[in-house]
């Protein structure tokens, strides 16, 4: 047997049942539960889901969803010498190399993960 609450008590009972000690800040799921075992008023879900969702507390509380930012992929070995190769223009470098040069040209061959650099001429 369910109790038909006036539309004054509606608020309070909210409260105690999603804010109290034994409330706990549970979901708006478990919150319904909790109410519609002893009450009823019309809009009834609506209103325990608007409460629930806006409060403060659960807001603080809740756990930021971060979502992976840049999908994963995997990873490509390469099989044979300059199959993937990696390369950089690094500058303009101060002060320059003795010769002139403010650049360097850096190329790795993922394979034998060796680096080479090249000074670009000015």
């Amino acid at each position: 047997m369910q109790l038909v609450l006036p539309r004054c008590r509606i608020d309070k009972v909210m409260k105690l049942a999603h804010e109290s000690v034994f409330g706990g800040h549970m979901g708006v799921k478990k919150t319904k539960e909790r109410i519609k075992y002893n009450f009823f008023w019309p809009n009834m879900s609506g209103e325990i889901a608007e409460f629930v969702q806006t409060c403060k507390g659960c807001q603080l509380r809740k756990p930021e969803k971060i979502g992976d930012r840049a999908p994963i992929t995997p990873i490509v070995r390469p099989e044979l010498p300059f199959e993937i190769v990696n390369i950089d223009v690094i500058g303009p470098i101060q002060p320059p190399s003795g010769r002139g040069h403010k650049y360097v040209l850096c190329m790795m061959d993922q394979l034998h993960v060796g680096l080479k650099q090249y000074h670009l001429d000015p």
